[in-house]
């Protein structure tokens, strides 16, 4: 069973993992974003528009069960630390955080958000809430199986 805290609020979810591997393995797995489908359940594919290299500025097609096929775009790239990438699908944007951090104990803390905005942002959370924090949950279970 994973231990993990989870904190709700607006239109976000966020959920923290702590993973018995070092930052570097963690990154190792969790920037290889077109690997993803190999590990995790809440994405069918991922595919690089303009290359594979997870950096800012990249572009990547997004598929998860049960939904639209999204393209993600990073503004925020920190190597070995954290990586945010945005989608803007019909009035609503989408934007996920990844932030790693190292424990005293050299573990890492990874933390996984999920935050919704824009104009129909409230209807879209009240119908998807339920999904978006099972796949957060389930990506940072994934991600720690993957990693231990």
């Amino acid at each position: 069973m994973v231990v993990y805290d989870w904190v709700m609020s607006g239109h976000s979810y966020e959920t923290t993992v702590v993973i018995d591997a070092a930052p570097a393995q963690v990154w190792e797995v969790l920037s290889n974003v077109e690997a993803w489908p190999t590990w995790t359940p809440t994405i069918t594919s991922v595919k690089g528009v303009d290359g594979s290299v997870l950096e800012w500025g990249a572009k990547f097609e997004v598929q998860q069960p049960g939904l639209m096929k999204a393209a993600y775009i990073v503004t925020d790239f920190q190597p070995e630390k954290s990586f945010t990438w945005y989608s803007s699908v019909a009035g609503i944007r989408l934007l996920a955080g990844h932030v790693l951090e190292e424990t005293s104990d050299g573990k890492t803390t990874v933390a996984l958000t999920f935050e919704m905005s824009g104009l129909f942002a409230v209807l879209s959370w009240l119908l998807t809430k339920k999904k978006i924090c099972e796949f957060v949950n389930l990506e940072a279970e994934s991600l720690k199986a993957v990693c231990e």
